[in-house]
């Protein structure tokens, strides 16, 4: 995302998530313009969002490191039967 571009990026991976809100790569996607346009909040959100729906991903447990929160611990794998 270039500089000034934000609103642009941010109404695109809006309009991704609101396409398919289970897909995490566009949560990803939305997470990350929020962040590059200085929403740190917002960012967050969206990040714990997706450790909802997957709970294993490391993309979005780095991305909340990185901005200073730490992710709920991951939950136990589910033995099989």
């Amino acid at each position: 995302v270039r500089l000034g571009q934000y609103d642009d990026a941010l109404a695109a991976a809006r309009a991704a998530v609101a396409r398919a809100p289970d897909f995490v790569d566009a949560r990803y996607n939305l997470a990350k313009a929020l962040e590059m346009a200085g929403r740190r909040d917002e960012a967050i959100t969206e990040y714990r969002r997706i450790l909802v729906q997957r709970p294993e991903s490391e993309n979005a447990r780095e991305a909340l490191k990185a901005l200073g929160v730490e992710p709920e611990p991951k939950p136990a794998p589910r033995p099989r039967p």
